[in-house]
């Protein structure tokens, strides 16, 4: 319609001749922002409409220049962002950004130093100079990159600039860049430029490097590395904190096979080698050698740490693989006797679960209500509640059975084992949004609005201009500023999120809002779990979900505890993307779903991972006979291993099944994706779309 108008007004029809002179038409009143952004998908006639607006509009100025940016016409863009920056002082860094050249970056540094369009400036400046030929200039604005951070925002900067360096200058970024942030989203490329320049560092520097890349699950590189060590510094190989980086690397990347043929006699004396390589034997399925090396650690080495780790490992093989639970709980009981009751008390609720198993009731109970004394807010908790109320069903204590599952829905209104309380007692699963427990959510708004600082108002106009990673970048900035005001850091998470980078929204409300995580509360913001459990790629989600009758739900749920919907993530089992699928494993799936083959590069496409992973869903949910408990759990860790649980406990108790699944990673992973479900029916359903973020 606004493009009509426009035409319109552009149009002339002659006068018939002879005919009175008409009285002009009323001049028509000029298109409305909004009308405006609502041609965006139409090019020529968006472009039209910011120019009808931009004369007396410094927005629709500001976007005209950014759109002809998109456009790729810089020498019309230059002037109109320079007389929009002119305008429009509150964004004025970021419009110079998009300028580019140096002149306008030095403008940004000098004028507003503190800003995070500052940092980029600083970042872009020493390729400017690089291609100019200035050395002295490219010399001092080396220094000043030198001390910028590498984090999640600048990163991509820092590779940028890279690639615009000399080549001596290139490599002392790419170095920094590998031993400051090896958990980055560019890590491999970045590795693989080095190349040869590895070879040149002194030891300690390989070493740590090699260290910090199996840390963040970037295997190949570490096991190039290492090579590389081996190659320049034989004698350091073998030393004992090389080996023990390359036996961990070995384990974490599954490698259990080439970890068992070790034969290193050093590292075969080595209490904590010799754990490590039975832990891998019974991931491979060998029990006789998992047995031997605890055996052995427990009988050479009993006053090592290594000998209570053992007892442990002893204690779950007897749960699970070859059940005899007195023997495990002898083995549990020595450890929680000697103080290893492991990180929020692991062992200890394991130590009761483990004489519920062995229907040792009394002593269960005794040992949650322990837990409960000694971890008044632990993460097994909900676990130690759930199961004292199973174990007062069983023994037809109704009264007791109720207040374990009041006290676990009060506590832990959102956690998997209260959805399971509300099924088992014939209540609604969903929980819901609003919890009177006391938590009374801060408000937000009123501590961001008690913030006078002007850097809000420019992300407040930088958002609006659809720039949020400009926007996420200034109030990351701000939050530093101001770490106890919970509206300014409510409003970072909301950024990330908008940004395409929900993984760190939930980590800002992880540290700062963790009790409304926990246990809910009144007066929590819808936004608040939007941003908790967001819904980016939405339409992808639901097209492919539709296409495999699935619930798109459920897919969304395991996208969420796969990648917090980072597309750039890579296991370390090498899985990728936003639903981790195995590169190897991909051209099989893609076909037996009528997909085409994609290629690694290809997964890293939220789009086409998501069809894959959807596909890959579908296929495990029908060998596993529609159980989407099983079909979770095969997901996480391939349907032979679910074969021979299911062979082990059969899925009628539901719980008991899921609790006796040996792999803790997996364990948690059914819990937390069928958790994920239920909060995402409670969040989403019946909101339709407008609640819901769809990453471009």
């Amino acid at each position: 319609m606004i493009a009509m108008i426009l035409a319109a007004a552009c149009t002339h029809a002659p006068t018939p001749p002879h005919a009175p002179a008409a009285a002009p038409p009323p001049p028509l009143p000029p298109p409305t922002m909004d009308e405006v952004r609502a041609l965006r998908g139409d090019a020529g006639a968006y472009e039209r409409g910011l120019r009808a607006l931009a004369p007396a509009d410094r927005r629709a100025l500001a976007l005209l220049g950014l759109f002809l940016v998109e456009q790729k016409r810089d020498a019309e863009a230059a002037p109109v962002l320079r007389q929009a920056a002119a305008e429009y002082p509150e964004v004025a860094p970021w419009l110079k950004l998009r300028v580019g050249d140096v002149a306008a970056l030095t403008e940004i540094v000098q004028q507003t130093p503190a800003s995070s369009a500052a940092t980029i400036a600083r970042l872009r400046l020493p390729a400017l100079y690089a291609a100019a030929g200035d050395a002295a200039n490219l010399e001092v604005a080396m220094i000043a990159a030198q001390s910028i951070p590498i984090d999640e925002l600048t990163e991509e900067e820092f590779v940028a600039m890279a690639k615009a360096l000399p080549a001596d200058l290139a490599t002392q970024v790419r170095l920094r860049l590998l031993m400051q942030y090896p958990q980055g989203r560019f890590t491999e490329q970045t590795y693989d430029l080095l190349g040869g320049a590895l070879d040149a560092l002194p030891l300690e520097d390989m070493v740590r490097i090699a260290a910090q890349l199996g840390r963040f699950d970037r295997y190949d590189r570490e096991f190039d590395l290492l090579r590389r060590i081996g190659a320049r510094y034989p004698d350091a190989a073998t030393s004992k904190e090389v080996r023990a980086i390359r036996y961990r690397a070995l384990f974490n990347s599954r490698q259990y096979d080439r970890l068992l043929a070790e034969t290193d006699p050093i590292a075969l004396d080595d209490p904590a080698f010799i754990l490590l390589r039975a832990r891998a034997a019974w991931r491979a399925g060998r029990p006789k050698e998992l047995l031997a090396g605890i055996d052995r650690v427990t009988k050479e080495f009993p006053k090592s740490g290594e000998a209570v780790e053992a007892a442990l490992q002893r204690a779950k093989y007897y749960s699970s693989d070859e059940p005899n639970y007195e023997l495990a709980i002898f083995n549990l009981e020595r450890a929680v006797d000697a103080g290893t009751i492991g990180g929020e008390g692991e062992n200890l609720w394991t130590l009761g679960w483990t004489y519920f198993l062995a229907q040792r009731y009394d002593d269960a109970l005794r040992t949650f209500k322990r837990y409960a004394v000694t971890f008044p807010d632990g993460d097994y908790l909900s676990n130690s509640l759930f199961w004292s109320a199973k174990i007062y069903d069983r023994l037809g204590q109704r009264a007791e059975r109720d207040a374990a599952f009041a006290e676990l829905k009060a506590k832990y209104p959102y956690s998997w084992f209260s959805y399971r309380a509300r099924e088992l007692m014939g209540e609604p699963a969903v929980a819901p949004s609003q919890v009177m427990n006391g938590n009374f959510f801060p408000d937000v708004a009123g501590q961001l609005a008690s913030v006078s600082d002007p850097r809000l108002v420019s992300v407040r106009e930088l958002e609006w201009l659809g720039l949020h990673r400009d926007a996420t970048r200034e109030m990351k900035v701000v939050a530093a500023a101001y770490p106890d005001n919970l509206g300014v850091q409510f409003a970072l998470a909301d950024l990330y999120v908008q940004g395409g980078e929900p993984f760190k929204a939930n980590g800002v409300l992880q540290r700062k809002f963790r009790q409304f995580v926990r246990h809910g509360g009144s007066n929590v913001p819808k936004r608040f779990w939007e941003i908790l459990f967001p819904l980016n790629y939405w339409d992808a989600i639901r097209a492919e979900a539709e296409r495999r009758q699935i619930d798109p739900y459920l897919i969304a749920s395991i996208i969420r505890q796969e990648s917090g919907f980072e597309p750039a993530t890579v296991s370390n089992a090498g899985a990728v993307g936003i639903m981790q699928i195995m590169p190897q494993e991909a051209e099989r799936i893609a076909l037996l779903g009528a997909l085409p083959p994609p290629t690694r590069e290809e997964l890293f496409d939220p789009r086409i991972n998501i069809a894959v992973g959807a596909a890959e869903y579908a296929q495990k949910l029908a060998l596993l006979n529609g159980n989407h408990i099983l079909a979770i759990a095969a997901y996480n860790a391939g349907t032979a291993p679910v074969g021979k649980w299911l062979a082990q406990t059969p899925v009628d108790d539901v719980d008991l099944f899921v609790e006796t699944i040996p792999y803790a990673e997996t364990r948690l992973y059914v819990k937390s994706v069928s958790r994920n479900r239920f909060e995402y029916r409670r969040i989403y359903e019946g909101t339709g779309s407008s609640a819901q973020q769809s990453k471009p």
